[in-house]
C-alpha cells in the first residue's frame, strides 16, 4: 500500500511574522503525494470561473429573450387588425358585449370570432406570463391598464361562454384562463379589486 511520507506535525515560527507556534503539516512532494490534489483543486477552480462565465452569459441571453418578447407583443398589440377592433368596441360595457356576442351567434355570422383576437392576444400575454417569459412588473407597467381594462370587458361574456361549455363538456372551462390571472395579478398589484 502506498503512503505519502509526511512528517509528523511540528510547531515552527514563522520568522518575520511574529506568529509562533502553528502546527504545520510537510508533504514530500518528490513521492507524487500532493500534486494529485494541486491539479484537482486548480482543474476545479477553472471550472468554477468558466460556470461562472456561463451563468452570466445565460442570464444576459434570458434578458434579450425577454426583450425581445415584449417588442413583439407590443407591436402585435398595434397591428390593424388590433386596432380596429379596439376602436370597434372602446365605448362598449361587459353587457352589450355579450349582448353583440349572442347577436352574431344567432345570426349565424362569424363576425363574433374577429373580436377574440383581441381577447386571445391577451390570453397569449396570461401565458407568456404564467411560463416566466414576461414579469408580471412589464406587463403592469406597458399593457396593464389595457390588460385589467378589456378583462373587466369581456369578463361577463368569458364567464357566460364558460359556463355554456363546462354544461355541454361536463369538464371545467378554461376559457381564457390565464388572461384573467394576468388581469387580476395586475389589479392586485394596483391594490384594485380581481374579478
Amino acid at each position: 500500500m502506498y503512503r505519502p511520507y509526511i512528517v509528523p506535525h511540528r510547531f515552527h515560527g514563522f520568522p518575520g511574522f511574529g506568529v509562533h507556534g502553528l502546527p504545520v503539516t510537510h508533504v514530500n512532494l518528490s513521492t507524487g503525494s500532493g500534486a494529485v490534489e494541486w491539479v484537482t483543486a486548480i482543474a476545479t477552480c477553472v471550472i468554477a470561473v468558466g460556470l461562472l462565465a456561463s451563468w452570466g452569459a445565460i442570464r444576459d441571453n434570458s434578458k434579450t429573450r425577454h426583450a425581445q418578447i415584449a417588442m413583439d407583443m407590443g407591436r402585435r398589440y398595434d397591428e390593424p387588425a388590433l386596432k380596429t377592433i379596439k376602436e370597434k368596441i372602446q365605448k362598449w360595457s361587459p353587457e352589450r358585449m355579450l349582448q353583440e356576442f349572442r347577436d352574431v351567434e344567432n345570426s349565424g355570422g362569424i363576425a363574433v370570432w374577429d373580436l377574440d383576437q383581441l381577447a386571445n392576444f391577451f390570453e397569449d400575454l396570461g401565458v407568456l406570463y404564467k411560463m416566466r417569459a414576461l414579469k408580471i412588473r412589464w406587463l403592469d407597467e406597458t399593457l396593464g391598464t389595457a390588460c385589467t381594462d378589456y378583462w373587466h370587458m369581456w369578463s361577463v361574456l368569458t364567464f357566460t361562454q364558460r359556463a355554456n361549455e363546462t354544461a355541454v363538456t361536463g369538464k371545467k372551462s378554461k376559457l381564457y384562463e390565464n388572461w384573467q390571472k394576468a388581469a387580476n395579478k395586475i389589479s392586485e398589484r394596483r391594490g384594485l379589486p380581481m374579478d
